[in-house]
């Protein structure tokens, strides 16, 4: 009768287990799904701000900036300019802004540079990105290379980015 109880209680245990281990497996894509989905939209909304804020940089000097240093003290210096009001009316620590969200002190990566057209006219461009490992980095390892491999399937960037260095575009990716 002993043996019985003890054989009894020691398949529920390992029944409780397996349930939990199946539960929390189904779970796990879904929790990065979320958790993939709530950084995309941080992200996406400081590459919005910065693609703005290199607009209005571009209309003053002609050319974008390429790193973060100039951008932000033209801004700090130039606030008065009427067409990029709109951009600091947010409210948004201008310093705060190059930084990656939920990437403590890691910066998005800034180029910029100028594309010659026909051989004749030089257009300036920009790019601000960010990769998947980057941006994800704290979630798990194999769905992050699950969708780096989606990207690359779809020929996509890896990551996520405003801009472009190759086309004059000032369109993110997920535009």
């Amino acid at each position: 009768m002993k043996i019985k109880r003890i054989f009894e209680i020691s398949l529920l245990l390992i029944i409780t287990a397996l349930c939990f281990f199946g539960w929390n497996e189904i779970q796990q894509p879904m929790r990065f799904e979320t958790e993939k989905n709530k950084r995309f939209e941080a992200t996406i909304a400081k590459l919005k701000l910065l693609r703005s804020l290199e607009l209005c940089f571009r209309s003053e000097k002609g050319q974008f900036s390429d790193n973060f240093d100039s951008l932000l003290k033209f801004f700090k210096t130039k606030k008065s300019v009427l067409l990029c009001d709109s951009v600091l009316k947010n409210n948004i620590s201008l310093d705060s802004l190059i930084f990656i969200p939920f990437q403590k002190d890691k910066k998005f990566s800034i180029s910029a540079t100028f594309l010659e057209i026909s051989g004749k006219i030089k257009v300036p461009v920009f790019e601000i990105s960010v990769s998947n490992e980057m941006l994800l980095n704290g979630l798990e390892k194999k769905y992050i290379l699950q969708l780096n491999e989606k990207c690359t399937e779809k020929g996509q960037f890896l990551g996520l980015k405003i801009g472009s260095l190759i086309e004059v575009s000032d369109k993110g990716n997920w535009e």
